[in-house]
């Protein structure tokens, strides 16, 4: 592909040239094809100055941001809203029986005779 001329009526804020005499060579120079990120449904495919497009691009930049963070506070929300669900269906469940313990031989004949005893037994 070849590099076009800048345009002959614009001076470069860094060579201090015809824009048309030094943009081919430059290195901020280049070419910037996709939508508009102002106007999403126009397309763009051009040859421009990199420092002309910085604006544009940071506002493009800031907008994903925006929209990460967006998306990232809504999988947040919905985490949130499913472990408070889980915590409610688990207040809501009956409470665990204590397990049946094992008795040793002198803890059951000390339960026997105090049944032996009892006057009600």
């Amino acid at each position: 592909m070849q590099i076009p001329d800048g345009p002959p009526n614009l001076i470069c804020p860094l060579h201090r040239k015809s824009m048309n005499r030094v943009c081919r060579t430059c290195p901020l120079w280049f070419h910037i094809q996709g939508s508009d990120p102002n106007k999403p449904d126009v397309r763009i495919d051009r040859w421009d100055c990199s420092l002309a497009w910085l604006p544009t691009l940071l506002i493009d930049a800031a907008r994903e941001a925006s929209r990460g963070t967006a998306a990232t506070q809504s999988f947040r929300n919905e985490m949130v809203s499913i472990s408070m669900a889980s915590m409610n269906g688990m207040a809501r469940a009956p409470a665990p029986q204590p397990r049946p313990q094992a008795i040793n031989r002198e803890q059951r004949l000390m339960i026997e005779d105090a049944a032996d005893q009892d006057p009600a037994g």
